[in-house]
Formats: C-alpha cells, sequence, structure tokens
C-alpha cells in the first residue's frame, strides 16, 4: 500500500521526535517524501488516492495534511496527485503511529529520570528508546548507580556490594549501569575499561581450571594424590611442577579418557576461554598436545591455542581420524570457512574434508578402538 511507505518514514523519524521531548524542542511538522511511481492504470489510481484519503487530516480527525496538484498523464488524462504529504502536529504524528500510551509512558519515566537527576539528560537524548527499553527497570538501576557514585567499592566482588537490589541484577543490566556512570561521572571511570567489574575495580571472581594428572607420583607430590582438582590460572603461571607432558582437552569427559602417563598432566580447556591458559611457563616448557573437536570451532581454537604455544601438537585432528569416521559427519552451517588458519598439513586436510561436506564430527562418535590405539602410540 502507498500509505505504508509514508508511515515507514514517520517511524523513522520517532526515536527523533522522543529526543525532541527530552531537549525540549517543540514540535515541528515532518514532510514525507513520495518515492512511489504515479499509478499507470485507472484501478492504481483508484487504490492510490483511497489510500492516500484513508488518513488525510479533516475536521476534528488528526491525520496527514495533503497538498494537490494537477498531473498530467498520457493514459490517465488530467488527475490530482500529492505534490507533498505532511504532519503538522504532535498529535497528528502520534494517530498515525499508534503511540497514544507509549508517548504518554515515556512521558511520565522521563519526568521520574529527570527529577532523579537533570544530568542524565543529554545522555538519554542521544538513545532516546532506552527510555521505555528499561521501563520497568529503571528504579533498580538507578539505585545501583547511587550507590556507586557514592561508595567506593574497589577491591569487592560484584556479588557482595550492598545494593538494594539482587546483584545478579547488576550483573544483566552492567552495560547500562556502566554508560550512565561514565556519562555522570566521567573522570572516575575510565572509558578503556572493558567491563563494569573493570571500571570499578572490582576483583573477579576466580575461574578454576580442572586439572588431572596423568602420572599418581606427580598427584602424590604436589597436590596430596588428589588426582583432579581445580586449579586457577593465576596458581598455575606460578607452580615450577617437573612436567615432561600437558595434554589439553575440550571435552570434560575425554579428561577422564586418557592413560596414565609418567609425567604427564591433562586440562580442561573450556572452549573460548583458552586465552586464561596463556603465559604459564609450564606449558612453555612442555610437550603440549591439545584434543579438540572436529570441526570449525575445533580447528578455530587449536589455531587460536597455537598462537599461545606455537609448538602445540593436536590429538585426533588429523586426515586420518576424519576419513576413518566419515560415515559419522554431520550436516552443519559454517560461519567462517574461508579463515585463514595456522594448521599443519594432516589437520588441514581433515579441516577440508569437513569443509568439503559443510560438517562435523562428534567426539562421541570416535570409536573407542581408534582412540585407544591412537592415545598409545602418541
Amino acid at each position: 500500500m502507498i500509505e505504508q511507505h509514508y508511515l515507514d518514514q514517520l517511524q523513522k523519524y520517532y526515536p527523533r521526535y522522543l529526543s525532541t521531548l527530552i531537549e525540549g524542542i517543540p514540535f515541528t511538522p515532518v514532510v514525507l517524501k513520495g518515492g512511489k511511481a504515479k499509478p499507470t492504470t485507472t484501478k492504481e489510481l483508484e487504490q492510490g488516492i483511497a489510500s492516500f484519503l484513508r488518513h488525510q487530516k479533516s475536521g476534528n480527525n488528526p491525520g496527514w495534511e495533503i497538498s494537490w496538484e494537477t498531473w498530467q498523464s498520457k493514459k490517465l488524462g488530467n488527475q490530482q496527485w500529492p505534490a507533498s504529504v505532511a504532519v503538522t502536529t504532535e498529535a497528528d504524528m502520534l494517530y498515525l503511529l499508534r503511540k497514544e500510551k507509549e508517548v504518554a509512558q515515556f512521558r511520565k519515566l522521563l519526568q521520574q529520570l529527570l527529577q532523579w537527576s537533570n544530568d542524565i539528560a543529554s545522555w538519554l537524548a542521544a538513545k532516546p528508546l532506552r527510555v521505555l527499553e528499561y521501563a520497568n527497570r529503571w528504579p533498580g538501576i538507578c539505585a545501583v548507580v547511587n550507590y556507586l557514585l557514592q561508595h567506593d567499592v574497589r577491591g569487592q566482588y560484584i556479588r557482595s556490594l550492598p545494593v538494594p537490589v539482587h546483584t545478579k541484577f547488576i550483573q544483566q543490566n552492567s552495560a547500562i549501569i556502566l554508560s550512565m556512570l561514565r556519562h555522570l561521572a566521567p573522570d572516575r571511570f575510565a572509558a578503556d575499561a572493558k567491563d563494569l567489574e573493570g571500571a570499578l575495580g572490582l576483583r573477579h571472581k576466580p575461574v578454576l581450571c580442572t586439572l588431572r594428572w596423568l602420572d599418581s607420583v606427580l598427584a602424590a607430590s604436589h597436590t596430596s594424590g588428589m588426582e583432579v582438582v581445580g586449579v586457577t590460572s593465576e596458581a598455575l603461571r606460578q607452580v615450577q611442577w617437573p612436567v615432561r607432558e600437558v595434554w589439553v582437552v575440550e571435552n570434560e569427559t575425554n579428561l577422564y579418557l586418557l592413560p596414565s602417563r609418567s609425567g604427564a598432566m591433562a586440562l580442561f580447556g573450556k572452549g573460548y576461554a583458552l586465552h586464561d591458559l596463556q603465559g604459564i611457563p609450564m606449558l612453555q616448557q612442555s610437550r603440549l598436545l591439545y584434543w579438540g573437536d572436529l570441526d570449525e570451532d575445533g580447528f578455530r581454537m587449536l589455531h587460536q591455542f597455537r598462537q599461545l604455544y606455537p609448538h602445540t601438537e593436536s590429538l585426533l585432528m588429523d586426515e586420518a581420524t576424519v576419513q576413518a569416521h566419515a560415515g559419522e559427519i554431520q550436516a552443519i552451517t559454517l560461519r567462517f570457512p574461508d579463515q585463514e588458519m595456522n594448521l599443519t598439513a594432516s589437520e588441514k586436510a581433515a579441516w577440508q574434508l569437513l569443509w568439503a561436506r559443510s560438517g562435523r564430527i562428534e567426539q562421541e562418535q570416535i570409536r573407542q578402538d581408534w582412540l585407544l590405539e591412537t592415545l598409545h602410540l602418541i
């Protein structure tokens, strides 16, 4: 319908209109542009005129105002067609967009927010739809911002802050809270901080990496005989254990499938959290084996791990393994099939076999006999 072309323009203008409400700028008429070809048949002409008239302002009925002009058509003769379509009042615009109730709510929320802090006006005006987007959350958000502006929370954990909302609320709304803090107190909250915790100087909850000793002698010497323990990456950077071989696996079940090996330990890498394992001297000095998924993500993580540790070897991520399990390839949608990756010739051949079929092989599909034979050959 022709009218939709004009209503879409008005909808695009709507956020700017909300900004003018925040800035206190009086409403100015909105002239809507054409862009639709004139009708070529009598039926199209009648439908087009009816479409314009459906929303034309008349008497006490709101709508748009149309300036008509004479249009000379070789096929249709002299006809009347809109020269311009304009929305001249705020009431007309809200009627056309069916936004009367929404704007009433917007005005109420805006008044509350400006009473809380008039300094927030320009921040709201930059993205006015936030006023409505966070409608039910503003009381909690403002309470948190008030507390953080009034207190130095450096060195605390986010879950320990005595704020009048559940601390999960802070985590769920951290982006907007940080944006407001930076606007209201730019000198206090660093613009280069990646997240709210960094900007506030909070302590991060330590991420535990699951470690399994493959050598019982090392387990007895360093973890009181405990075969499986949780350790932080910071702790791993400090220890100087006499480890000759480290296995990094991306499937936690596989952590427990690895056989006993002298001088060896294994780590559960937790996918793209591999960056937590960077800068660990023990990994730099040991033989390092990586066992990831036979899919796009698995090879990309292998590539990324090699950026940290170039001497990384892979396990069961080779051409022979893919060929031996070709019947288990499942079709998936590849996201970055052309990305360059640092792979060995056999790994690249394996990836190309999967890429050619847009597929992956789940680790659970790897045959147990193949797994055990390969592990004993390492």
